[in-house]
């Protein structure tokens, strides 16, 4: 556990610094949007494409994709009503729904990799297959539509089918099956930009939280919807497979997930409450870290 812990601390160091950076003024309040779309761009399609290639769909890891596609799908479906009963307002209203239903697996995989290894490593990847196309297909979708400044259909399906990230999504799946060698250099590349996605996203977050403590609940609201649900449909997910140890801890360690980096990113891009996200993803990975590092200590 204390490896797993270890491993976090880029994240949070990065969120502490993003965050001194900005109340300094060393940075202005462009930077957070800067960073967002290097990442959207640049850094989430070589995280996105290296994950596809190097993935495992063995009959062996069924319940991890099973798990992903009803954690996403429950999730969209109870944020959409919630929102229905308490109007968070229409810049706010998206990032409930995407909190329910993307799982941050960046944060998720840090820990099963300190404690479990590749064999651990190797089903949060699975589980990523279904989470990925749900966080920037559907979940893009989602917020797009939700633009003040272009909330048409034509232009939802415009951005979708010029994102980044969904190309490296579709590149991964047609090239994962072909076995391509890649050069050194390609590889080496495409891993230094991959890694280079925590620090700057936990940076982005820091530049982007202001803290009130008059507007919290809203972020809590969020995020308790989001345990909820991925609780119910985990503890289902373990019953029905009979998981024990290991698995029954990485299920249950990504019901326990944060939200997603994707929250704060679509927020940026479609001109969504920024500062709402910013919040509850730093209060979801404080209390996510909590959570997940009992439930390593007792069900691992």
């Amino acid at each position: 556990m204390s490896n797993a812990l270890i491993n976090l601390t880029p994240v949070y160091v990065g969120i502490v610094l993003g965050y001194i950076l900005r109340q300094t003024k060393v940075v202005d309040s462009n930077a957070p949007a800067t960073i967002l779309r290097i990442g959207f761009y640049i850094v989430a399609p070589a995280v996105i494409f290296e994950s596809t290639i190097n993935s495992d769909t063995t009959d062996a890891l069924i319940a991890y994709p099973i798990f992903s596609l009803f954690a996403g799908l429950v999730g969209y479906l109870v944020g959409k009503f919630v929102i229905t009963k308490h109007d968070f307002g229409s810049l706010r209203n998206p990032l409930v729904i995407l909190a329910c239903m993307v799982v941050n697996t960046t944060f998720t995989l840090l820990f099963v990799t300190a404690q479990y290894g590749a064999n651990g490593s190797v089903r949060v990847i699975v589980f990523n297959a279904v989470n990925l196309p749900i966080a920037y297909l559907f979940g893009h979708a989602i917020a797009a539509r939700s633009n003040p400044e272009a909330a048409q259909e034509k232009s939802v399906a415009k951005k979708l089918l010029v994102s980044p990230p969904l190309w490296a999504l579709i590149l991964g799946a047609i090239v994962k099956p072909i076995k391509i060698d890649f050069p050194v250099a390609f590889d080496t590349t495409l891993n230094a930009f991959a890694i280079s996605f925590i620090p700057l996203a936990a940076l982005a977050i820091g530049m982007s939280i202001t803290l009130k403590a008059n507007d919290l609940r809203d972020s809590f609201i969020a995020i308790g919807l989001r345990y909820i649900t991925s609780l119910i449909i985990g503890i289902a997910i373990i019953f029905i497979f009979g998981f024990e140890g290991m698995d029954r801890a990485i299920v249950l360690t990504l019901s326990l997930a944060p939200v997603g980096f994707t929250t704060l990113t679509f927020a940026h891009l479609e001109k969504l409450d920024e500062e709402y996200a910013a919040k509850t993803l730093g209060i979801s990975f404080v209390s996510s870290t909590i959570l997940v590092s009992i439930v390593m200590a007792v069900a691992g």
